[in-house]
């Protein structure tokens, strides 16, 4: 089994296991067969995934996108609810209820609106790419750690956490010239998702001694059916002035190939070394047949998808997989590159990229080079 399945088999099994947790608490006989609805769901969403494409990050998304665990149990408790239940009040007495709630709402409804909470604003790009213009922020530079996950800005509570399940978006680090240690861009005001041709806005806001940002989370439920976002609330844990080019400097330490499990295939193996002196971001990496420039996978078709890395402390080291493949008689030439985005502005970006040239003649390795 491939590390890509041996990830999605850990998170799939955690988030059932959730749903599992939170049905139990419902009293309803269609419990099993709604349990078996998401994990047909996980496992059709996680088949579309071309082997380039089952990355951590993809995982992440796929499990976000299905919602919290505990959504699942109130809409079966809401199904479950007699009718005798739902019209126990008379038509009088129900009237009497209405026109009380809409007096009340006349008379706090200007005590609990927020005008914030309509500033969100969601746009299509063009089709192409997510070209802008870029203004700075100095605000949002550096590094945050997600605390919260909450469906409206004004929900959030500094001492007190509302989302109970696990934080499936860590942290992340936002540096000059709209790059994040993530797929996204930003511009002053906005995060842009490139994959999804779309961008929505960010708030920062300081809250008991502490700076916040509420990054809208653009799910499947933003970009495809088109609802608001949630958002992710990160707190600000080192400040612009910290990271500097010199502080970064992740290289190559060594690339190999070695056997399948499978019979007959093999995995693209590179160890990356942090030989700067401050914990590297998450960044991206490619593992390539032929010059990278090709853009061609290890299956010989159009690179569309692309491998996690780091977070990386100082003088660790950390090792990434490639899916199986095959190699081809006569000369296969394996590239791998770190930091295919350029995210992690470096000390040193020659050492981003190795190759290996390997020969093979009646379906055996008879001649394999050093990483170079």
């Amino acid at each position: 089994m491939s590390s890509e399945n041996k990830m999605w088999d850990e998170a799939k099994s955690q988030y059932l296991h959730q749903v599992e947790k939170a049905l139990a608490s419902v009293k309803n006989s269609r419990k099993k067969e709604v349990l078996d609805d998401v994990r047909s769901h996980l496992e059709r969403r996680f088949g579309e995934l071309g082997p380039e494409q089952q990355s951590w990050e993809n995982i992440q998304k796929i499990i976000t996108d299905m919602g919290p665990p505990t959504d699942y149990a109130e809409l079966m408790d809401t199904e479950k609810r007699p009718e005798k239940e739902k019209l126990s009040l008379s038509f009088v007495g129900a009237a009497i209820i209405i026109f009380a709630i809409l007096a009340g709402l006349m008379i706090i409804f200007p005590l609990i609106y927020h005008p914030e909470e309509q500033e969100y604003e969601l746009q299509e790009m063009g089709s192409g790419t997510l070209s802008h213009p870029f203004s700075n922020d100095l605000e949002i530079l550096g590094e945050w750690e997600s605390v919260d996950f909450v469906e409206f800005l004004n929900d959030f509570q500094p001492e007190t956490r509302r989302w109970d399940g696990d934080l499936f978006l860590k942290r992340i680090i936002f540096m000059a010239e709209g790059r994040t240690s993530k797929p996204w861009t930003w511009t002053k005001g906005w995060i842009y998702d490139n994959d999804d041709n779309i961008k929505a806005e960010y708030k920062i806001k300081e809250m008991a001694g502490h700076t916040y940002l509420f990054f809208p989370w653009l799910s499947g439920d933003v970009t495809i059916r088109g609802m608001k976002p949630s958002y992710y609330v990160l707190k600000k844990t080192v400040d612009k002035e910290v990271f500097e080019i010199t502080d970064f400097d992740a290289a190559v330490q060594d690339f190999n190939i070695r056997p399948d499990d499978e019979g007959g295939l093999y995995n693209a193996i590179v160890t990356i070394v942090n030989k700067g002196t401050k914990t590297l971001p998450e960044f991206r990496l490619n593992f390539y047949r032929g010059e990278p420039a090709k853009n061609l996978n290890l299956l010989g078709k159009r690179q569309t998808g692309s491998h996690g890395a780091g977070p990386i402390e100082p003088d660790e080291v950390w090792r990434a997989s490639s899916s199986p493949f095959a190699l081809n008689e006569g000369l296969n030439v394996i590239s791998v590159v770190i930091d295919i985005d350029n995210a992690v502005k470096e000390a040193d970006e020659s050492n981003n990229s190795a190759e290996l040239k390997i020969l093979v003649e009646n379906g055996k390795i008879i001649e394999q080079s050093s990483f170079h």
